[in-house]
Order: C-alpha cells, then structure tokens, then sequence
C-alpha cells in the first residue's frame, strides 16, 4: 500500500459502475527507466464517487460540515 492511499482502511465492495477522474502523471527518468512516477488526482472527487463521502452541496455534507464546525467549538482553549 503507497502512503497516498492510507485512507482506503476498508474493502469497497464492487458495483460494476465506472468512476472517472482527472488528474497528472510525473515521471524523471534515469538511464532511460523510470526512476519516479508521481500521480495526481482529486482524491475528494474519487471518494464521492466511491460513496466515502457525500457528494458536494448534498444535505449529508452540509449536515457534516456543521458538525465539524460544532465539534470544533469544543476543542478551543
């Protein structure tokens, strides 16, 4: 497992459906091999499509992020 992808701690069940993405690779060659590879994507989009979190603007999400906001209330000194 790459440290990127940490945050995958359970098995997604598969559904057969396709998820899309956006994103860059990077790669430094050295002697003609690839020395390093570097991927970037909008791990926010891919968890959406995943059913990790809820989708933007939906009434879960605004229900999460006023509880972020509460629970933060709590934690200052």
């Amino acid at each position: 497992m790459t440290p990127g992808a940490r945050f995958l701690t359970r098995p997604i069940p598969a559904t057969g459906k396709r998820i899309e993405t956006e994103g860059a690779e990077f790669h430094e060659y050295r002697d003609g091999k690839i020395a390093r590879l570097r991927v970037v994507f909008d791990i926010d989009e891919l968890a959406m499509q995943l059913g990790l979190v809820p989708k933007r603007g939906s009434v879960t999400e605004k229900m999460m992020i006023g509880m972020l906001k509460l629970r933060s209330r709590f934690k200052r000194p």
